[in-house]
């Protein structure tokens, strides 16, 4: 939100005519300056912004559904290890004939179960072990992009401070050098700007 510093000094901010921001100011001549900082940036907390990111992304939510897509494609082929009874019923009207009612009745046998069943098997797995994989390269992508952005945020608060603290304090310190100079004759215009 916003403070509010009187000749440096932090200041409490009262609201007038509802829409303005006043600062009470003693009798003479003071500086205030009023400074935003957006409390979203100031309490960044990582560990929380990580949590967020990894609970919130589409990227692992699409990793983890392909985990339990491969998953069931596993348990499927570990299935087909074992017999398979088959059963079907049907009905045929023939028109001006009999209806026909047909049934059949199977069993479905791995008799290919080392050549054909158990190599399933063993690539359903490598394909499971893989989507796991990818979901921790995807969680690690994650992360990374989120500490990357609050490494980001460090830098512009470390960047704020500095102009706040050095550079603009000591711009309008050669400035008014500058300018008390100007007054009473001793730098011209030229120097005055170039100083500025």
């Amino acid at each position: 939100g916003w403070r509010a510093y009187v000749d440096g000094v932090e200041a409490p901010i009262y609201r007038a005519d509802y829409l303005f921001r006043t600062v009470p100011v003693a009798a003479g001549r003071h500086t205030v300056e009023f400074v935003f900082v957006p409390e979203s940036v100031a309490a960044v907390d990582g560990a929380a912004l990580e949590e967020e990111a990894l609970s919130h992304s589409p990227e692992i939510l699409e990793a983890d559904a392909a985990v339990r897509r491969d998953e069931a494609r596993l348990d499927l082929a570990r299935r087909q290890l074992k017999p398979d009874f088959m059963w079907e019923a049907a009905y045929t009207n023939r028109g001006d004939l009999d209806p026909m009612v047909m049934g059949t009745f199977g069993l479905r046998l791995p008799v290919y179960r080392q050549r054909k069943q158990a190599q399933g098997i063993i690539q359903a797995a490598d394909q499971v072990e893989a989507a796991r994989l990818d979901v921790s390269a995807v969680r690690l992508k994650v992360v990374a992009q989120a500490r990357d952005l609050l490494a980001r945020v460090s830098r512009a608060e470390a960047l704020a401070r500095l102009y706040a603290e050095a550079v603009i304090p000591q711009a309008r310190s050669s400035l008014e050098s500058a300018a008390a100079a100007y007054s009473v004759g001793r730098v011209d215009f030229l120097t005055l700007m170039s100083d500025f």
